[in-house]
């Protein structure tokens, strides 16, 4: 859980390292660029909750498919 603690900068591609990764909650920060497509290699990754920050790309397709262009519109799935 690292949600609303003013975090700044990106999410790095090592973001993929993380095998054991089941929830990623980074919303109400300062994050900003691309969404990593490494996020897509988190094979037990269930929930992402990125909302709240300035990111923009397309969401890994092992979850719900949609681009999105983010200035702090909600966005949290779960994968299907």
């Amino acid at each position: 859980e690292l949600s609303n603690n003013a975090l700044e900068g990106s999410i790095t591609q090592e973001i993929s390292r993380q095998i054991n990764l089941v929830q990623f909650f980074i919303s109400g920060n300062k994050l900003s660029g691309d969404i990593p497509g490494s996020l897509g290699e988190c094979s037990a990754l269930e929930h992402l909750d990125i909302h709240g920050n300035f990111l923009q790309g397309v969401i890994p397709s092992s979850f719900k498919s949609q681009a999105i262009k983010s200035n702090q519109q909600a966005y949290s799935c779960s994968k299907s």
